[in-house]
């Protein structure tokens, strides 16, 4: 089942839908006339005031996703016909008014706008207000309102302004594409850039990989948004569409961190340049600070020089929840690794434009990277990753490091630093509150794990965190899980560390890493299932060996290991009689025998590789009876 946050959002995918299905067969020529009628058919009730504005709206929509594009070199637009003037008064006098006899309400006003009515209380005339919030700020009482439209309050850069007319307008100037007001606006009247089209022709014109080869690198985040199927399922999907092989950017984001890392430890100070809106953000805002962000690629690009590199002859589709992405892949040191940049809300509008059934389809591998790489989706796993990387080499540098996310938050950051960033400062920025996880691209932006964490009992949460994460203190997170939000819901990964640290004694947080990743690696095994998949499969793949034939399992951590441990146990002994039966009776057999003890690292390899620390290879071998 398709689930989205509301109906703009549902109203938007149906457009994309449509669009697709049409390129997909050739017809998008007449998809102007047809999909507006198509979407809104007569007699149908209107969104707005008539089916009439509500077609010229959609039509709107097809046209900024075919490519006619009103603002140039532009991410984000507003649709002039679609913003619906937001007819609030900015500010309004509310019963709190005491009718006192300062006036300064009246006197700060500098047209004349405000004037004591009948009821010695002030009576603002919307006609003459300008909306520059002198009043507000002048009552002694708090008793002016200041009502502001969704998309102002959404951006924190002060990006969106309001024309004369009511509409909406994009300052360009400040606006660095995060998508927050896009996310925000309850009308969908601002519509991002989509590159639809170029990925229906990479896919057609590869002529099923004969041509070249089309890979897609996912996003971390993908784990989180389709909740009718499996991650696997969606890469069955991607390769129906006509994906030659599916990559997890997670693979370059271990690349970056590494570099991020060395550069940190050379320069004593960095700040992050894995968000597109935070690096533009400081160049706009801070330039005097462009100087500290890393100059290392993203995760996106260097996980495309490593397919570039393995396969020259090939185009590649970044998918995920960000929308500045779309900005990073037409920079010119980007362009030729990155082909093509969609979102969640597009990969499925792609897929349903196919009606592929995906839950009912088999599973495909994606190919997947260490915990670090994946953690960078969500605030504070740039900096996990480059913390573990100084003290896996040993780096000269003593991290003081600053996560920031939400433009609101960042502001602070840097303008905490904005003279020069002090040796030892790394400063995270991104641009979405809590993370990539948290992108306007997302299929829905209130994620499994934001339920999990706000829905799930106590015992539930102590049960996830005790054996998925193994933490001794499970219960007492849990508890305080539980305790925080019957006060307020926790909505971002920056919200539940900070719960985390709460529940986590201080001398124990002083070692072992960052408190909260062993419950964050729990929502995860959770979430996708991972133990469960490895368990399952293990099974399928010794009955598909030959005799003598074997199977290697390398683990990371105790769970995996423990249940390969088992599987393997299970099928070498698979006898189920009581102990004590002189002979065999439930007609078992064993299908091989395992290596008693695990292969792990030698001291070379681990000095060579220090990653290597937790690794166990076990191996079984088929044996037929």
């Amino acid at each position: 089942m398709r689930v989205f946050d509301n109906a703009t959002q549902e109203l938007k995918y149906k457009v994309l839908k449509e669009v697709a299905r049409l390129a997909f067969d050739g017809k998008l020529g007449d998809s102007y006339y047809s999909i507006p009628r198509l979407l809104v058919p007569d007699n149908s009730p209107a969104m707005r005031c008539c089916i009439y504005k509500d077609r010229a709206i959609v039509e709107e929509m097809v046209r900024s996703i075919v490519g006619t594009w009103r603002v140039p070199n532009h991410l984000l637009e507003v649709l002039d016909i679609a913003c619906d003037e937001c007819p609030i008064d900015r500010y309004t006098v509310s019963e709190g008014c005491r009718g006192c006899i300062s006036h300064r309400c009246v006197s700060s006003c500098p047209v004349q706008a405000i004037r004591i009515g009948k009821s010695k209380k002030a009576v603002i005339d919307i006609d003459k207000c300008i909306e520059c919030g002198k009043c507000f700020k002048a009552c002694p009482y708090n008793a002016i309102r200041e009502n502001v439209r969704p998309c102002v309050r959404a951006c924190k850069i002060g990006a969106i302004k309001v024309e004369k007319t009511k509409k909406a307008s994009i300052d360009y100037n400040k606006c660095v594409s995060c998508g927050a007001c896009m996310v925000k606006c309850p009308f969908g009247a601002i519509q991002d850039r989509s590159y639809l089209l170029q990925t229906i022709d990479i896919l057609k014109q590869s002529e099923n990989n004969t041509k070249y080869k089309v890979y897609a690198m996912v996003a971390p985040s993908i784990g989180t948004q389709f909740n009718y199927a499996e991650v696997e399922q969606i890469c069955t999907a991607l390769k129906l569409l006509g994906v030659y092989d599916i990559f997890e950017v997670a693979m370059g984001a271990d690349i970056t961190a590494f570099k991020d890392a060395h550069e940190y430890a050379e320069k004593g100070a960095l700040m992050s340049s894995c968000c597109p809106s935070f690096v533009e953000y400081v160049a706009k805002q801070f330039p005097q600070l462009v100087q500290y962000i890393s100059v290392n690629p993203s995760p996106m690009v260097e996980c495309a020089k490593l397919i570039k590199k393995q396969e020259q002859n090939s185009k590649i589709i970044f998918i995920g929840p960000c929308v500045s992405k779309k900005n990073e892949a037409n920079l010119e040191s980007v362009k030729p690794f990155v082909d093509n940049v969609i979102t969640f809300e597009e990969l499925q509008a792609l897929i349903d434009s196919r009606d592929i059934k995906v839950e009912e389809l088999p599973k495909t591998e994606i190919k997947s990277a260490s915990y670090f790489g994946r953690v960078f989706a969500r605030v504070g796993g740039v900096s996990e990753a480059v913390r573990n990387i100084i003290k896996e080499e040993s780096l000269d540098i003593e991290p003081n490091i600053v996560c920031a996310d939400g433009l609101d938050n960042i502001k602070i950051s840097l303008l905490k630093n904005n003279k020069g960033l002090a040796r030892g400062l790394f400063i995270e920025g991104m641009a979405c509150s809590g993370g990539c996880v948290n992108g306007p691209g997302c299929v829905n932006h209130d994620a499994r794990s934001i339920k999990m964490m706000n829905e799930y009992s106590e015992k539930e949460l102590f049960r996830i965190i005790r054996d998925f994460g193994e933490d001794k203190f499970a219960k007492n997170i849990a508890k305080h899980i539980v305790s925080t939000r019957k006060e307020k819901e926790i909505l971002t990964t920056g919200e539940l560390c900070a719960v985390i640290r709460a529940a986590i004694p201080m001398k124990v947080q002083k070692s072992g890493g960052h408190p909260a990743k062993r419950t964050f690696q729990a929502i995860r095994i959770e979430l996708n299932r991972e133990l469960e998949v490895l368990k399952d499969s293990l099974d399928d793949m010794i009955d598909l060996l030959n005799d003598g034939g074997r199977i290697c399992v390398i683990t990371f951590h105790s769970l995996e290991d423990r249940i390969v441990k088992t599987v393997f146990r299970k099928n070498e002994h698979p006898c189920i009689c009581p102990p004590d039966f002189p002979v065999c009776v439930c007609g078992r057999v064993s299908k091989g025998k395992a290596v008693r003890k695990p292969i792990v690292p030698s001291e070379e390899e681990l000095k060579n590789n220090k990653r290597s620390k937790s690794a166990k290879l076990r191996v079984f071998e088929r044996k037929e009876q």
